[in-house]
């Protein structure tokens, strides 16, 4: 309730990287109440958020690349995540935490790239 009283109306895109962050209650025709909920009605543009506990280390990497490849590379949001997603799903190193070269070993379970969900304006 306290997030639903700011005035971000100006907001662009918030960003919420806690674990669960995108979860909520489902209220029968309303929809999902939830942090992602109040930061719309509070005005932001877009969120971002996680569906479940995530790893640190992927969580890490895949920030990194989401924000170069929306500041400099000037992707759409959606486009931004996915393809840090993309990059993650195939680069990220289990043992190390890092992204390495491209290989088949890279972790292929979504627990590591497909936590989150881009909700409002994807542009």
């Amino acid at each position: 309730e306290e997030v639903v009283n700011l005035d971000l109306k100006n907001t662009e895109l918030a960003v919420l990287s806690a674990c669960e962050t995108g979860l909520g209650n489902v209220g029968g025709g309303e929809g999902v109440f939830g942090l992602q909920r109040a930061f719309h009605l509070a005005g932001v543009r877009t969120t971002l958020a996680s569906l479940w506990q995530v790893d640190d280390r992927a969580t890490g990497l895949l920030m990194t690349e989401f924000y170069e490849n929306l500041w400099k590379r000037k992707l759409s949001r959606a486009e931004a995540l996915r393809q840090a997603q993309l990059t993650v799903l195939k680069r990220f190193d289990l043992e190390t935490g890092q992204l390495g070269e491209a290989n088949l070993a890279a972790p292929s379970n979504p627990y590591y790239w497909a936590s989150f969900s881009i909700s409002g304006d994807w542009r």
